[in-house]
């Protein structure tokens, strides 16, 4: 998404000054589970594999524009968590994230959390509506 006042160069120096700068925690991605792998009670076994992203992370839904309403997809109750950053990877529903290193310090008790949605912001990255995993 870039704007009609500013162009694209602007707009993806932009984008990487955000990384570099807002982008202070790390999470795992873990892409969805491959269905025609299957684990001995008949379901698709979770990858292992991950890649580490750098991200904003945000534990409550942030910001209630227009823009970030997750009404239209999902019962708000049910998201815990925002995730903002830029690719790659390409975020996909069905995937997941592990926060594992907030506020400058590895996280003690790193929880995992499923993808309900994803916004692309073009070049300014994605941004996922999160529900804890069980």
């Amino acid at each position: 998404m870039t704007s009609k006042l500013v162009g694209v160069g602007f707009s993806t120096a932009l984008a990487a000054d955000m990384k570099a700068l807002s982008f202070n925690d790390i999470a795992h991605y873990y892409a969805p589970a491959d269905i025609t792998n299957l684990d001995g009670a008949g379901q698709p076994a979770p990858t292992t594999i991950y890649e580490e992203i750098r991200c904003s992370w945000a534990d409550t839904i942030r910001n209630r524009s227009a823009e970030e309403d997750w009404e239209d997809v999902a019962d708000i109750s049910n998201i815990q968590a925002e995730i903002r950053f830029i690719g790659p990877p390409v975020p996909e529903k069905g995937g997941s994230f592990k926060l594992v290193w907030k506020f400058n310090q590895e996280v003690n008790v790193p929880q995992t959390f499923e993808i309900v949605d994803i916004k692309d912001r073009g070049v300014f990255g994605y941004v996922c509506a999160l529900k804890r995993s069980t």
